[in-house]
């Protein structure tokens, strides 16, 4: 077992304030975990429905949102990537090729089958709610994001886990910026504040530049904060503070102290491109309000991780679930 140690508190430049929703959606979210997660153990199922408070989460990450209709399909994704994201975990690679396939057609219109988990039914919801007031195109960028995040994240992190190697340092922050869910997630700013990027400013390489740091130090953020659950757990290689120390034969102390300088530096290029921003025309104040709205989702996920949940003690982390399906 890794030596118990407590990791920093990273601290951030943007605003926060409580959701003007706060708790409206709790007892929906109760409904969702009741209909559509009754294939997790009993004792994971409730873990996330009365613990982990993922519905909070949202609300945090999204703190200015004042439509509520707006906010459940958002809060939706919370919790279908959370728990996707965990189950999954450790599933082999050529079985995770078919699970990404399926869950892109399902964000693109297909049905899900009769024979999927309820997980499925979840992420059709969200799309539906989505659809509702967001445009198919953004909807497409959501199952790129997904495809990538599985593709580059999961499925690159997964020989590392099953064989409990450690990546570089330079393959981890690669892997980082496309796992933990961040790619997705990050597109939840569109109907958060109700404007969608139009696809030249979306695929523009300063907005671009920004996604990755955006990921990258959320990464960081949540090894942080995933870090006494992973203490525990002998398995665990994908932190970035067991990769440096084992890259570089650091102290605990010392890794500490360099994980935290290089988010600090994400932290301080993600403000320096904010100030810096091309001018994007007539609709440059909502771009503005668009990348200042990242910020505020890192630090509402930051409120978050230290108060509202015990998702990361360790006695209250699931263990990934998933088993091959009987041929």
């Amino acid at each position: 077992m890794k030596t118990k140690f407590k990791a920093p508190i990273p601290k951030y430049p943007w605003p926060y304030s409580q959701s003007p929703l706060t708790g409206r959606l709790a007892e929906e979210g109760l409904f969702w975990y009741d209909t559509d997660y009754d294939f997790l153990s009993p004792s994971t199922h409730d873990k996330y429905k009365n613990r982990h408070q993922l519905v909070s989460a949202a609300e945090h990450m999204s703190c200015t949102t004042t439509n509520v209709d707006h906010l459940r399909p958002i809060a939706r994704v919370m919790i279908w990537l959370t728990i996707f994201d965990d189950y999954y975990e450790l599933c082999p690679v050529s079985e995770m090729l078919v699970i990404r396939d399926h869950l892109v057609a399902i964000l693109l219109g297909e049905t899900p089958k009769s024979t999927d988990i309820g997980i499925y039914r979840d992420i059709a919801h969200s799309r539906d709610e989505f659809l509702r007031f967001m445009p198919y195109e953004w909807m497409e960028r959501v199952a790129e994001a997904t495809y990538r995040y599985i593709t580059y994240g999961m499925i690159e992190e997964t020989p590392y886990k099953l064989t409990r190697t450690y990546p570089s340092l330079a393959h981890l922050m690669i892997m980082r910026e496309y796992s933990i869910t961040v790619p997705i997630y990050s597109l939840m700013v569109d109907p958060a504040i109700n404007f969608m990027l139009p696809k030249q400013v979306n695929n523009h390489p300063v907005i671009q530049r920004l996604r990755s740091v955006m990921c990258q130090i959320m990464s960081i953020q949540n090894d942080f904060f995933s870090l006494q659950k992973e203490l525990e757990r002998d398995t665990e290689v994908i932190n970035i503070l067991f990769v440096l120390q084992h890259e570089f034969s650091m102290s605990m102390e010392e890794a500490c102290t360099e994980a935290l300088r290089i988010h600090d530096g994400l932290v301080a290029e993600f403000v320096a491109l904010h100030k810096a921003l091309p001018d994007f025309g007539a609709i440059h104040k909502d771009v503005d309000n668009y990348v200042l709205h990242m910020g505020m989702m890192i630090q509402g996920l930051n409120v978050w991780y230290q108060g509202d949940t015990v998702r990361y003690v360790p006695s209250e982390f699931p263990y990934p679930e998933y088993s091959q399906p009987p041929v």
